[in-house]
């Protein structure tokens, strides 16, 4: 049972399932939404592949209601990162000599030119802990995407610290453009609040720095300035890496 708070999740999926084109709107998903069955509706929509009409604000949402819920919310703020800056998924393999790596909550470092190393968080698929020598699909979350707008798909780039190994780029897909963004009627109290949530507080960095304000800053960070250019791929892989 959730108290008091079923009617408010209830409002948040409806909202969130609002913004879902009819022609990828299932039967399952009013069905469930009839019957009230919260759970099964939070699962059906953060399954939804592709970035193109999953917006930030839809994202942010399921981050709400998954915490209204006592829930994990993390896969909703990862999606809702990516569907700001992109999605970039590797083919992971460990070094034999390396450490085991968490599937999620890791930022190593990542050779992206031979020269340079890049921070990016990272989130394994399907497994909860990489072990040495094996291999595994992975996203990964750039603090700096300009510094790796470069990167296409085939190309190698290397991981550092105690679990090294290599990555090789499967999929790139873009950032949703912003004209692409919810129609003005989208705009309720809901998505003001809960909006700020995803955008600001899931640590994602700006595709192009700003020519005055702070990335740090509490109280007006600076949002991005022009969206990274991203190539070879129209969707995202919707598999949800394992959480534990």
């Amino acid at each position: 049972m959730l108290g008091r708070h079923d009617g408010e999740i209830g409002e948040l999926l409806r909202f969130a399932a609002s913004m879902v084109p009819s022609e990828v709107r299932g039967a399952d998903l009013l069905d469930y939404l009839d019957l009230e069955e919260w759970e099964l509706v939070l699962q059906l929509l953060g399954e939804f592949d592709g970035n193109t009409w999953q917006t930030p604000r839809f994202w942010a949402l399921l981050a709400e209601v998954a915490t209204q819920m006592d829930q994990d919310e993390a896969w909703y703020q990862w999606r809702c990162v990516e569907s700001i800056q992109g999605v970039l998924r590797v083919e992971l393999t460990l070094a034999v000599d390396a450490e085991p790596l968490r599937a999620r909550g890791e930022r190593p470092l990542w050779d992206v030119t031979g020269r340079q190393q890049r921070v990016a968080a990272l989130w394994i698929e399907s497994k909860p802990v990489l072990n040495p020598g094996e291999r595994a699909t992975a996203r990964l979350r750039p603090f700096v995407p300009p510094a790796w707008a470069h990167l296409i798909r085939g190309d190698m780039i290397t991981l550092h610290g105690r679990s090294p190994g290599t990555a090789k780029i499967i999929e790139r897909v873009p950032p949703r453009p912003e004209s692409a963004a919810a129609p003005r009627h989208c705009e309720s109290s809901w998505a003001q609040r809960i909006r700020p949530r995803c955008e600001y507080a899931c640590g994602w960095l700006p595709s192009e720095r700003s020519a005055t304000g702070s990335y740090s800053s509490g109280s007006r960070p600076v949002g991005p300035a022009a969206a990274t250019i991203w190539l070879n791929s129209s969707s995202a892989s919707v598999r949800r890496p394992v959480s534990r």
